[in-house]
């Protein structure tokens, strides 16, 4: 062993730029393949940390889960359902919301975990002060202590400085108070693997907070909650599942939304129950973020083997210069086995030290990555990013890529003619293609790295500046939270509040909205008009927007045709409305020609006829990616007034180009006494959230595809220094004879391309079909030719450039001193 290591550190010394960039090419992609596989362990493999996580299920039904997303139940059901004890031996019901502690002014938002009562049991998590909720506490209007929460660890250090007087304070939910009992354990990071939380509230004490439409007291067909259980002792998931199914048409039956559409009630009977693994507690952002996870996880494998490509190359072109001395130990009785074991430690030392020098990268990069995946639309929260898992992953990754970056050297030696070796010193024309077909498979790989950023990129920018509808970037919606007030006392003072915010210096448009693009939310209503009469009432549904006028303006939302609403358009008017082009296309057959009629059912159960005065272009409410849904919006001055409860409004705000007015618009509404809560937000932020899954890929594409270019350009240089440096004599002939030195260049370059474009144009195929296989995994992730060919371009100019250097130095060889030095 000792002489092994002799040997290595020998070889080493004598060829210390090879060394060092065989360690630095590990460092780069073992330490960046190890950060990423961090980020793919918090959320994708990583459980709760709860009494035995393994045994916890989730109740879903067959189509949730083709749907990739467990089917959630309304609290009816839950009721019925906990009473299955024959099947469960405790189960628990959640959901998760947001909430507003403050009673005025800004909002001060908290995460909300509405549970039942045995959640922290079924769980076995307990308390660091205080006690954790009871069922006693889940009773309607408060247990016998009235309204109580349980607040994590991290808030409660944020919120109350880690005082032991936090026991019995009061917070203010929604304007309710509710009595703090509790502090769940420190090591208790959340219900959901990856999404912290703030407060744990009882959840029959939802309808405190949310008043008529609480879906505790509802029947509405909306899907609410997460159901988990534990099994009874000795029974399967296979016998508990044929339980419940036995079961299943009594309890559908007997919990039947109040679903409007015949299809969604025949769903909900039919689809069977389903028990599934949930040691992550049906992680919301595990879900959100798995598919493009793996492909990151596939790019990062990638690298790995484009790292090893290149290392081998390194260290092939070392060991073809290492031919006659590996003639002269065979000469000497050095047995082939030997050889070859000597080689294989080269490559697996080298490894092992570039694992290390790539678990410290990993140890910095991952946490930055981590905080920004955090900030990408669902809010994440994680604990040490890399523990003995991570360390497992980088002797793995040092034992794949030792072993395979030895094999190509391995070969070298093993193929070594002592005697032709001791004859003459130069490689043959075998072993230079051998290396010439590695680095463009390096090459290779590299560019399908490139070249999947560079579509992954156009993808993401093509969503964001061309899918939203939207075209006015500085947009800044301040969402108003009215189910604290009276409905005559929010629309006063919201029609007050855009006045005086209207009138700020810099404004362009200030309007009222329902709710803004990307939101995730929308109403719904049923039209008809004469083209419509042969539809079923499922494909008559559209959404349903109340906006005043301005609103197009202030959004960047472009009227295609007609006119926008006016003041003029007020209550006691015709009614009129304004479409997007879908519910043209829809229902009109794409006519744009105004003005058009429908009409819809109103809620006091008669109809309202109204008058189509403009068509304004495609805008998605929910998700970026999707198709686009027929859209109706209304003069809110005719409609507001119709509306059963007015819970939440949105204040667009547009500024001139140019112009910030961030901070005076929170001088005002810090000055003026806003009747209700309200949360300032840029239009930005929606985009954000809704891009975040193009926008991780994207950047760790862009990553990824920086260390490739390196270890291309690296790949390529080596090669062309190894070529120029064994061809001493050959192009030492050819001055001779009377070549030029542009032509000596160009024989380089010549040979530098072809390897290129053997290496560029694979990879190019292999990223277009990463990306059309992917198309069905991400929004909006598709191959595009444009983004493909400056790829390739772009790195095939890389690789020319790397190339010059070696190419220019052989053109200003001396053929004398080259031919008197052989």
């Amino acid at each position: 062993m000792d002489c092994i290591l002799r040997d290595s550190w020998r070889t080493w010394r004598k060829a210390p730029v090879v060394t060092l960039v065989t360690i630095v090419s590990l460092t780069l992609g073992i330490g960046t393949a190890n950060a990423f596989f961090a980020v793919v362990d918090q959320l994708l493999f990583r459980t709760l940390r709860i009494d035995r996580p393994h045994e916890v299920y989730q109740l879903s039904d067959d189509d949730a889960i083709s749907r990739r997303r467990p089917r959630g139940y309304t609290y009816r059901a839950w009721e019925v359902l906990r009473n299955q004890t024959a099947v469960f031996d405790v189960a628990f019901a959640r959901k998760t919301t947001e909430v507003d502690l403050a009673t005025t002014g800004e909002s001060d938002h908290a995460t909300a975990v509405w549970v039942s009562g045995d959640a922290f049991r079924l769980l076995g998590v307990g308390a660091s002060r205080g006690r954790v909720l009871a069922p006693s506490d889940d009773v309607i209007g408060g247990g016998p202590h009235g309204p109580v929460a349980v607040v994590s660890h991290r808030f409660w250090m944020r919120r109350f400085g880690g005082s032991d007087g936090a026991i019995g304070r009061t917070l203010t939910v929604a304007g309710v108070p509710f009595t703090v009992v509790g502090v769940a354990s420190e090591s208790f990071e959340g219900f959901e693997v990856g999404r912290p939380f703030d407060l744990v509230l009882p959840m029959a004490s939802e309808p405190l907070v949310a008043g008529a439409s609480s879906f505790v007291t509802t029947r509405a067909g909306g899907a609410m909650l997460d159901v988990f259980a534990r099994l009874k002792p000795g029974l399967g998931v296979v016998a508990a599942t044929d339980a419940l199914r036995r079961a299943q048409s009594a309890i559908r039956l007997e919990t039947m939304p109040n679903y409007r559409q015949a299809r969604d009630r025949e769903a909900y009977l039919r689809a069977p129950f389903v028990l599934t693994p949930a040691p992550q507690g049906g992680s919301l952002p595990a879900r959100y973020y798995s598919r493009p996870l793996t492909l990151v996880l596939g790019l990062a494998l990638l690298v790995l083997v484009a790292v090893c490509g290149n290392v081998a190359a390194v260290l092939l072109a070392q060991a073809e210069g290492r031919r006659y001395e590996f003639a002269v130990r065979l000469a000497l009785g050095t047995s082939r086995r030997q050889l070859a074991t000597q080689v294989m430690a080269d490559g697996l030392l080298l490894a092992a030290i570039g694992a290390g020098c790539g678990l410290v990268l990993a140890w910095w990069l991952a946490p930055v990555l981590l905080t920004r995946l955090s900030g990408m639309g669902v809010p994440i929260e994680f604990g040490t990013p890399l523990d003995w898992r991570g360390v497992w992953a980088a002797a793995a990754a040092a034992l794949f890529t030792g072993v395979l970056c030895s094999v190509a050297p391995l070969l070298a030696a093993k193929d070594v003619d002592a005697a032709a070796a001791l004859a003459n010193r130069t490689p043959g024309r075998a072993q230079t293609a051998r290396l010439g077909r590695l680095v463009s498979a390096q090459l290779a790989f590299s560019t399908m790295i490139v070249a999947s950023a560079a579509l992954l990129w156009a993808s993401h920018r093509g969503l964001v500046q061309d899918g939203t509808g939207v075209h006015a970037p500085d947009t800044i919606a301040v969402e108003m939270h009215l189910d604290r007030v009276d409905d005559d006392v929010a629309v006063r003072g919201m029609e007050q509040l855009r006045a005086r915010v209207a009138a700020l210096p810099g404004v362009e448009h200030a309007a009222l909205a329902q709710t803004v693009p990307l939101q995730g939310f929308y109403m719904t209503t049923i039209v008809s008009s004469e083209q419509t009469d042969a539809m079923p009432e499922r494909d008559r549904v559209v959404q349903f927007h109340w906006i005043s006028p301005g609103y197009l303006a202030a959004m960047g939302t472009a009227l295609l045709a007609g006119r926008d609403f006016a003041d003029s358009d007020a209550s006691g008017r015709p009614a009129v409305a304004i479409v997007n082009t879908a519910l043209v296309e829809k229902f009109f057959a794409g006519d744009r020609s105004l003005p058009k009629r429908l009409v819809r059912p109103t809620d006091d159960g008669g109809a309202e006829e109204l008058s189509i005065v403009g068509i304004a272009e495609n805008v998605q409410f929910k998700m970026l990616g999707e198709e686009a849904m027929p859209a109706l919006y209304v003069a809110a001055a005719q409609q507001l007034h119709r509306l059963d409860r007015l819970r939440s409004a949105v204040l667009v705000v547009r500024p001139q180009a140019g112009i910030t007015i961030g901070a005076s618009l929170a001088a005002l509404l810090t000055r003026d006494q806003v009747p209700f809560a309200f949360t300032t937000r840029p239009f930005s932020y929606f985009v954000d959230r809704n891009t975040a899954q193009t926008r991780l890929l994207a950047e760790c594409a862009g990553a990824f595809a920086l260390v490739a270019v390196v270890m291309a350009a690296m790949g390529m240089f080596g090669a062309a220094v190894h070529w120029t440096t064994r061809r001493r004599r050959e192009l030492g002939v050819h001055l001779a004879v009377g070549a030029v030195p542009v032509d000596i260049v160009t024989l380089v370059l010549r040979q530098a391309t072809w390897r290129a474009v053997c290496g560029i144009v694979p990879g190019l195929i292999g990223a277009w079909w990463i990306l059309r296989a992917a198309s069905s995994w991400v929004m909006g992730a598709h191959p595009e030719v444009l983004p493909l060919v400056v790829s390739g371009l772009g790195l095939a100019g890389i690789l020319l450039l790397a190339t010059a250097w070696p190419a220019s130095r052989a053109g200003q060889m001396a053929p004398a001193d080259v031919l008197r030095a052989e």
